[in-house]
């Protein structure tokens, strides 16, 4: 028999929809909409949803460097070489205003141009049992057992908290869960108040597990995850390698990198990936995941493997773990980092 299992999306996570491929971000969302009766809710996680959306997309127009263009020298001006260069660059600026333009729609109207706050805007919405919003009087019960676990100091909360939101999330999980027929838990979040970030998982406060246990039964299971596509598989969803994949680079690009409060942006290097043809598409996606500012220039398809020439500070190679997660993607897309001789006579696009 299927376990039934209940899930607690934490705002951390919602937010990462902004870092990821609009397509990845899309698919999940649609796969948590057809479980809303699995999905534990609060007001708290709206508010700090709406209270960070702008600044979560705010940083990623940062990383969206303009494209850099340079006068071409006059020798080359009449040539067929010269003139698709000009174009090119023209174009990429082109673009580049319109990509402006559309996430200051994004930000201004979400409503009608945010796919992620739509989405997640009908979960918020969801009249049924495990969504704790107006007008629902057991808000107040609840409020009032997260002030007092907040007061003494329970978990889970931060060192520096002054407002016992996690807490309140925390009362609401243990209701939903008492109230349901043998349903286990999972948080899906990657604050550390509710746990320890182990490798790619993360392990639960030992005090949450036993209070779980007293408050619900020790036969319940309750466990904490970083990665929304741990909880996709809970219900039942397809999850694909691709979404993986991205939801891992996501996560190391979350982890701040010890001692660099300033990254130089010269000198520059370049490195080369090589993959199947088939997991191109998969790549430029991760790529898209790394902090900072990136070139990516990719060749043509040779012998059913591309290629991608990255270009980027020399400092980001140990200050963010490029060269790691580079190695990283080189491993899940089954390719190889490096330049192989068949793409060294080959002009890149």
């Amino acid at each position: 028999m299927a376990e039934n299992w209940l899930i607690f999306v934490d705002t951390n996570i919602m937010l990462d929809f902004y870092r990821k491929p609009g397509e990845n971000a899309g698919r999940q969302i649609a796969s948590l909409r057809k479980h809303l009766n699995s999905i534990i809710v609060t007001e708290q996680v709206k508010m700090e949803f709406l209270n960070n959306r702008q600044k979560a997309i705010s940083e990623m127009l940062e990383q969206m460097a303009a494209p850099r263009t340079a006068p071409l020298p006059m020798i080359l001006s009449g040539s067929r070489s010269g003139k698709a260069l000009t174009k090119a660059m023209n174009d990429a600026v082109k673009r580049h205003k319109e990509a402006k333009k559309r996430a200051e729609l994004i930000l201004a109207e979400p409503s009608r141009y945010d796919p992620v706050y739509q989405g997640l805007s009908r979960i918020f919405s969801h009249p049924g049992p495990l969504n704790l919003k107006r007008p629902n009087e057991e808000r107040f019960q609840v409020r009032e057992m997260a002030e007092k676990r907040f007061k003494l100091g329970y978990p889970p909360r931060k060192a520096k908290d002054t407002s016992f939101g996690d807490a309140l999330n925390w009362e609401w999980l243990i209701k939903c869960t008492q109230a349901s027929e043998n349903a286990n838990v999972l948080i899906v979040s990657r604050d550390s108040d509710y746990g320890l970030p182990q490798g790619e998982g993360s392990i639960l406060n030992d005090w949450l597990k036993a209070e779980f246990e007293a408050r619900v039964k020790p036969t319940r299971k309750i466990e904490l995850t970083p990665k929304l596509t741990v909880a996709l598989k809970k219900l039942a969803e397809v999850v694909t390698p691709e979404d993986e994949a991205v939801e891992t680079a996501v996560l190391e690009a979350s982890r701040p990198a010890p001692g660099m409060s300033y990254l130089p942006l010269e000198p520059r290097q370049t490195t080369y990936l090589t993959v199947p043809a088939k997991s191109g598409p998969t790549a430029k996606k991760l790529f898209a995941t790394l902090p900072g500012e990136l070139d990516v220039l990719d060749y043509p398809e040779k012998n059913g493997d591309v290629a991608f020439a990255l270009t980027y500070p020399v400092s980001y190679e140990t200050g963010l773990n490029y060269g790691k997660r580079l190695s990283q993607f080189a491993i899940m897309l089954g390719g190889e980092r490096g330049l192989p001789p068949k793409f060294q006579e080959t002009s890149v696009n």
